[in-house]
């Protein structure tokens, strides 16, 4: 839900310390006959090291040539060929070019010779910048390939992510402009061991951003995607792995900005690769940016937690130094800073106090210049920590409620979700951004409708209208919804009481067509909302067949799974024989862990206890287990209200004499008064709007009507609040419907 900061493109700090990359490994090189010298010292690789670039590369060049024993320049050569015409000159014309000859041991004659070449070349390169869509970049960096060299790759990643971000492209890359883009590709990871430090932060930020983006519907970026990730991953791994491998040999020579964008790029590529001694990138990143983290900028602090975050890598000693670095420099953080950091914190659940504290400190102060991603960042990353502070909300409240107009579906949801999630009301705030969410709702996602959903239930803020039009959008958008967002709507309409029977019986439908992708907590919270807001008659279909997802679920499930399945059931009366049948696995899971059981849910075992000896099944449950749930039943306290009070005088009134609060012991329930008529007792029960989901009684009321009529024999009256107010016969209204129980 954060929005994904842009990395910094330019390395202008970059350190040049300590010994070469080449002096490090030149004493390890000598006497391996595998690899074939590469201008003089340069290729001073390690044994291991030379074998892994000989190798990767060759196997790369497979895919374009059939296995070659020439030398690199030789392979590149002939690479080059098969994507030039005759009549071009290639990039290396060894033939036609004495001074490129292998005639120096040492290859310092050689590199010069070759490295003046280069620039040459490079002076015919034309700017990558120079063009406005990724078509004619990639043609002309293709037609101009035997001119490339590190610097102009760079450049030519860096401007098709440009473009990319900027456009959009609507419509496929020709057949031709994918072959030259497999070619540059090629080159590139081909070229890895050529790249500097810049180099090679520019290339991973480009394709970073490349891959980021998935796509987005458009077939241009469906090829780059897949070109830099692979259906298989393949190709991501073959370029990035090789990438990860150069950095960690070379990290000492990265800047403080070098680092970051680095990290940053991995993150949005969501790669972790494994590198030298078992140890991944990142933790080489971390040891490395512990060495001189007094050196990184605000942005590059935050910018840094992010990355860790965003691929779930943890580093306590890390994020403990970054907390240390920003408390020096808070004065100095920028708002996108802020709710960088502070998300990447969140996500990766280092809850660090006095953080919090100092970035509220910031963030008050310069609130009016938060945009309104940042803002809904922040606030998201204190409620995924459970940090709450009264005085931050309630100035993010009023900010928010004066700019919600140029709040995005997304911010509106997540805002909403922060202040649900902490239990912190500001009324105003979710009036307005109910309003704007209704008027712009065909723009929000399916993730986005069901959040805002969830949130307002979990509120308890009053928003029927809202809920409507998110209904009548969930439903043009269904096929769209995770199973976690079906759960969660449903969920909020529950709790909010708003029987909407075509939603409900759309994501009936939706749930039994994808049944198997659903979790064990998501199945229970979809059977419990069914059976909170009965819609109609009850789904028999919906509860059966999930009766065997139920059951395959059991090992993974938790206390308040297996409380809310049998409640759900007992409700909805659809008898489960394989669910719950003596030693079957869901009763042994309840019977095993009756000592983790809350009240609540002892409570709903209790009614599940009742529907068992209600539809006479065979099954036994210990007696003193039952003893466990029906304590825990009567021990909710009786609570009166003007309403019910109201009732009992005008029963009274009418020569009855009511049993105010009358329990019935056998099955545990109370009701609200007992009366005597024609010899017969009566129960008497006054339902306020508590009770009902728009005037539908909702499951609870229903199961303890049906079970005291079934168990013990006595018929429930219902006086329902919207026909007692305002009644101005209310004694010849409680008369005629006593006398239509006879």
């Amino acid at each position: 839900m954060c929005s994904t900061p842009s990395a910094s493109r330019n390395n202008n700090d970059a350190i040049q310390h300590g010994p070469s990359y080449n002096d490090k490994r030149s004493n390890l090189m000598r006497g391996s006959s595998e690899q074939t010298p590469r201008y003089g010292a340069q290729m001073q690789l390690t044994t291991t090291q030379a074998h892994l670039n000989t190798s990767r590369k060759e196997e790369f060049l497979k895919r374009f040539e059939p296995p070659s024993k020439r030398s690199r320049f030789d392979r590149r050569e002939e690479f080059l060929k098969r994507f030039e015409p005759p009549s071009k000159r290639s990039r290396f014309n060894i033939k036609d070019d004495s001074s490129l000859s292998f005639v120096s041991s040492n290859g310092s004659s050689r590199e010069a010779r070759y490295l003046r070449k280069r620039n040459e070349q490079s002076k015919s390169c034309p700017s990558m910048k120079s063009f406005n869509t990724v078509q004619e970049l990639v043609r002309c960096a293709f037609e101009n390939r035997a001119q490339m060299n590190p610097s102009s790759l760079a450049a030519f990643w860096n401007q098709a992510s440009c473009l990319l971000i900027r456009d959009n492209p609507s419509q496929c890359l020709e057949p031709i402009i994918s072959r030259e883009m497999q070619c540059l590709y090629a080159m590139t990871y081909a070229s890895v061991d050529d790249f500097g430090t810049i180099h090679i932060s520019e290339i991973l930020n480009a394709m970073g951003n490349i891959v980021k983006r998935e796509c987005n519907g458009s077939c241009g970026e469906a090829f780059l995607y897949d070109l830099l990730a692979g259906n298989g991953v393949e190709s991501k791994d073959n370029i990035f792995h090789a990438f990860a491998n150069i950095i960690v040999c070379r990290l000492d020579k990265f800047g403080t900005r070098a680092i970051v964008n680095v990290a940053m790029a991995f993150a949005h590529i969501g790669l972790v690769p494994e590198c030298y001694e078992g140890k991944n990138l990142f933790y080489h990143i971390a040891q490395r940016a512990l060495r001189s983290i007094s050196h990184f900028s605000p942005e590059g602090l935050s910018k840094l937690a992010w990355s860790f975050a965003k691929v779930n890598v943890r580093s306590p000693q890390l994020f403990a130094a970054i907390v240390e670095a920003s408390e020096r420099c808070m004065k100095e953080f920028n708002p996108q800073s802020i709710s960088i950091m502070l998300w990447g914190f969140a996500r990766n659940e280092e809850c660090y106090v006095r953080l919090f504290e100092m970035a509220t400190k910031k963030a008050i102060s310069c609130l009016s210049e938060f945009k309104p991603q940042e803002l809904t960042n922040t606030v998201h990353a204190f409620a995924t920590s459970k940090h709450s502070n009264h005085t931050f909300f309630e100035k993010v409240g009023e900010e928010a409620e004066a700019r919600i107009e140029s709040f995005i579906p997304q911010n509106l949801a997540n805002i909403v979700w922060a202040y649900a999630t902490l239990g912190v009301s500001h009324p105003r705030l979710f009036k307005a951004v109910a309003k704007k969410a209704i008027s712009s709702s065909s723009r929000f996602s399916s993730q986005e409708l069901s959040t805002t959903a969830w949130a307002f239930a979990t509120a308890k803020v009053d928003a029927l209208n809202l809920f409507h039009v998110i209904a009548e959008n969930s439903m043009a958008k269904l096929d769209k919804f995770e199973p976690q967002h079906l759960s969660n709507i449903v969920w909020a309409f529950a709790t909010s009481k708003i029987p909407h029977r075509r939603l409900f019986e759309a994501v009936a439908d939706s749930v039994l067509c994808r049944r198997t992708e659903f979790s064990p907590l998501q199945i229970s919270t979809l059977i419990w909302s069914y059976a909170y807001v009965p819609v109609g008659s009850v789904n028999i279909h919906l509860y059966s067949e999930l009766e065997s997802i139920v059951i395959a679920s059991v090992d993974a499930c938790d206390s308040q799974f297996l409380a809310n399945i049998a409640w759900s059931y007992a409700v909805a009366n659809v008898e489960a024989p394989c669910l719950f049948q003596n030693r079957s696995a869901f009763v042994n899971a309840i019977l095993s862990r009756k000592d983790k059981f809350s009240l609540r849910e002892l409570c709903q075992l209790h009614q599940w206890i009742l529907w068992q000896k209600e539809i006479k099944s065979d099954l036994t449950v210990p007696s003193n287990f039952q003893q466990l749930c029906y304590n825990a039943y009567i021990k909710r306290s009786p609570s009166s209200s003007a309403f019910q009070r109201s009732v009992i005088s005008e029963l009274k009134s009418i020569g009855l004499e009511p049993q105010e609060e009358y329990l019935l012991a056998d099955c545990g329930y109370m009701l609200d008064a007992l009366v005597e008529v024609n010899g017969e007792s009566v129960g008497i029960e006054v339902d306020g709007p508590c009770h009902f989901a728009g005037r539908e009684p909702l499951g609870k009321m229903k199961l303890k009507h049906r079970q005291v009529l079934n168990i013990e024999g006595i018929r429930v009256v219902s006086i329902p609040y919207w026909k007692w107010d305002g009644n101005p016969n209310k004694q010849e209204y409680l008369k005629s419907k006593l006398d239509m129980i006879y």
